[in-house]
């Protein structure tokens, strides 16, 4: 099998795709993805349409990407 390479980038934007589908899973409209030391928003991020809240305070993103606008459904966007 062919494997995608195992480098930090990789397992780490694995894993908080795991915990983002996850939390979706559980909260369709509510997301809390802080104290997690982002740098930028996840791209999984903005494929929920129906997010109504999106926590994502103590990380430090420092611009929002324009696919955000694709979140019809939010309502509150924390990012202190």
């Amino acid at each position: 099998m062919n494997f995608p390479p195992r480098n930090s980038t990789f397992l780490i934007r694995h894993l908080v795709y795991q915990i983002f589908v996850f939390k979706i899973q559980i909260y369709s409209f509510f997301s809390d993805l802080s104290r997690n030391k982002f740098v930028e928003l996840p791209p999984e991020c903005t494929s929920f349409r129906s997010l109504e809240r999106l926590l994502l305070y103590h990380n430090s993103i420092r611009a929002i990407p324009e696919e955000v606008v694709h979140l019809r459904a939010l309502k509150y966007l924390d990012l202190r």
